[in-house]
């Protein structure tokens, strides 16, 4: 009988590990638009009096929780006289990624998202709009306790499907925004340079909307 080393459980040899190969902290992230928006965000920008890099900013510092974009291979079962196997057919980027922020007390982030929901689909002539039009790219940047950039999501040709409003209620707690898009495909990159700069964390003390702090 092949005994097993039970020495590989160590803390010594976990420590290893995490010294070799390093850990991510769920924390550190930066989350970003491109520099160059889209007309479709563009135009939700102007209508809200917002320029990009205000809104980066806002969105970086209050948003609380990203679920990263996910790959999957779409399979058949394929049946046989011996052993029944999975045969894969079709390689699936097209997908859907949420976040979620704090809302501002003048609704101001999600009437950038609303307008640009808006701009998607034109009201007058009953059509949707081109999609090169409202389609736009996003980088998801983990980072490590520093600032530092350790690999970062490119995230392509996206735009948003729904964003949902936590209730009203009783009780005292800050209201969030979640926010549903919808992407084609993503890269994982290790290059710095492809991520934008920008604050590495949330934070809470920072000008709000309409003046003061977030939280005030």
């Amino acid at each position: 009988m092949t005994s097993f080393n039970f020495d590989s459980f160590s803390i010594e040899a976990f420590k290893a590990t995490l010294f070799n190969r390093g850990y991510q902290r769920s924390d550190r992230y930066i989350f970003n638009f491109p520099n160059e928006a889209p007309l479709g965000l563009t135009t939700a920008l102007a209508e809200n009096n917002m320029s990009l890099r205000e809104f980066n900013e806002h969105m970086n510092r209050r948003t609380t929780k990203v679920s990263p974009p996910s790959q999957s291979l779409a399979t058949n079962n394929v049946v046989t006289s011996g052993v029944d196997y999975e045969n894969p057919y079709k390689l699936n980027f097209n997908g859907e990624f949420e976040f979620t922020f704090i809302n501002d007390n003048e609704a101001a982030l999600i009437q950038v998202f609303k307008s640009w929901i808006d701009t998607i689909f034109n009201k007058r002539t009953g059509s949707f709009e081109y999609r090169n039009d409202y389609i736009s790219d996003i980088t998801i940047s983990a980072t490590d306790t520093t600032g530092a950039i350790k690999h970062t999501y490119l995230v392509k040709e996206m735009y948003p499907k729904t964003y949902t409003i936590s209730e009203f209620s009783s009780d005292t707690a800050l209201q969030e925004v979640s926010v549903t898009m919808v992407y084609k495909y993503f890269d994982i990159t290790f290059d710095p340079a492809a991520s934008v700069d920008s604050p590495p964390q949330s934070g809470i003390d920072f000008p709000d909307f309409g003046g003061g702090t977030a939280f005030a």
